[in-house]
């Protein structure tokens, strides 16, 4: 009887793990490689680094990038989240309106730079 349930579960994880193999494939044959130092480093996208003013005064800084890369906490937001979203198309002394379900929040842009590439 356990011998059923462990293969029964060993068959659930594979098919688990062929299902994610199968997404990331796609993913892959869907990616396109962005070099950042390439992109019209006069507004902010894909590959950006962006240096914002919140209304506090407070500055932060934060590169945008895709989602596999990114780690809110160490400043990289995946393009497609809210704060990179509103980030995207606007240039240096620009507002950026960010709206969440807790509160709105304007960012100007203060510096945009695409040095950096990590390819």
């Amino acid at each position: 009887m356990v011998e059923a349930s462990d293969s029964a579960d060993r068959v659930a994880r594979l098919n688990a793990l062929a299902q994610r193999a199968l997404e990331l494939q796609a993913r892959l044959a869907s990616a396109e490689i962005v070099d950042p130092r390439c992109q019209s480093h006069d507004r902010v996208l894909f590959g950006a680094q962006v240096r914002v003013r919140h209304e506090t005064g407070v500055e932060s800084q934060y590169r945008i990038v895709g989602v596999d890369e990114a780690d809110a906490g160490a400043g990289l937001l995946a393009f497609s989240a809210p704060l990179a979203r509103a980030l995207l198309g606007k240039r240096v002394g620009e507002v950026a309106f960010l709206q969440t379900p807790r509160a709105s929040e304007e960012l100007e842009v203060l510096e945009i730079g695409y040095g950096i590439c990590n390819g």
